[in-house]
């Protein structure tokens, strides 16, 4: 007999869970790749990605969304971790949802301009974990669900030097302005012999 009602038990747990999870919250799409393709000077240029928060039970919900990081044998291979996550930028990071409705928030990853040169050529994994409030069960049980988004972020190709596109810039003009003044005496000096050949032949 108890071994009945134990399976009951397990059985009525397990339904409960199956339909709190079937009637929460979706997200889509379940992961994003966001390939920056060069360090930011504006905001068309910082790496973003647009995630939809659907509501399909017939009660509206307040979710919170944040960053977090995988850990362990949970990051994908030839990844590694952000290195950090206050770089993950989420728009809002809380938001009201209608029922039978959805909406959408805001990711992008903005590093700072003053490492951005230490992190070139890397690929990154983090989530953005959508969190509904929690839900009794009845007695002291509690449950709370929380959907993960993964992102897989690479950062762009760095130069050879490990220079930026400024200071390329800035040393291709340099260099013009030096082989202009370069050739302008080497002109002049040629120019210089040539009339002193020409006064020591008469």
């Amino acid at each position: 007999m108890k071994k009945i009602l134990a399976a009951l038990l397990i059985f009525v747990f397990l339904s409960l869970c199956f339909s709190t999870t079937v009637s929460g919250v979706k997200v889509w799409p379940g992961k994003h790749y966001i390939k920056i393709n060069r360090w930011y000077t504006s905001d068309e240029d910082v790496g973003n990605a647009r995630i939809q928060i659907q509501n399909p039970d017939s009660k509206d919900i307040t979710v919170t969304i944040r960053a977090d990081a995988p850990g362990g044998k949970g990051v994908t291979e030839g990844y590694s971790p952000i290195p950090d996550l206050s770089w993950i930028k989420i728009t809002p990071t809380e938001v009201h949802v209608p029922a039978k409705s959805n909406v959408f928030i805001e990711v992008s990853i903005e590093v700072p301009e003053d490492v951005q040169e230490e992190h070139f050529n890397e690929k990154w994994e983090a989530y953005v974990v959508v969190s509904e409030p929690s839900q009794a069960m009845g007695g002291n049980l509690n449950i709370k669900i929380e959907l993960a988004v993964k992102l897989f972020i690479t950062t762009p190709t760095g130069y050879p030097s490990g220079l930026r596109t400024e200071h390329m810039i800035a040393i291709i003009v340099i260099s013009l302005v030096i082989l202009i003044i370069a050739y302008y005496y080497s002109e002049r000096k040629s120019k210089t012999a040539a009339q002193y050949y020409f006064k020591k032949k008469k």
